[in-house]
């Protein structure tokens, strides 16, 4: 159940740049990286608060929510 929604979270992070910014969002790979960690960090929210969510609803919560935000935080230039 975890892996699927950590796939879910990453392409959500993606979807979600090429949706604002086209494909030339994606010039560099820096989005889908961000999105990768971002899902990943949703994982280990879930982890870690576990006990404060459904066993179901919450990685399918935590994991797009932040893969999209590391997405768009990839997204930005330096």
């Amino acid at each position: 159940m975890l892996f699927p929604a950590f796939m879910i979270g990453a392409a959500f992070g993606v979807l979600l740049v090429v949706g604002l910014a086209g494909t030339a969002g994606l010039k560099t790979i820096r989005p889908v990286i961000f999105s990768l960690a971002g899902s990943a960090v949703g994982l280990l929210a879930f982890g870690l608060t576990e006990v404060w969510w459904p066993p179901v609803i919450g990685p399918f919560i935590l994991c797009p929510a932040i893969g999209a935000l590391g997405a768009m935080i990839g997204r930005r230039k330096i």
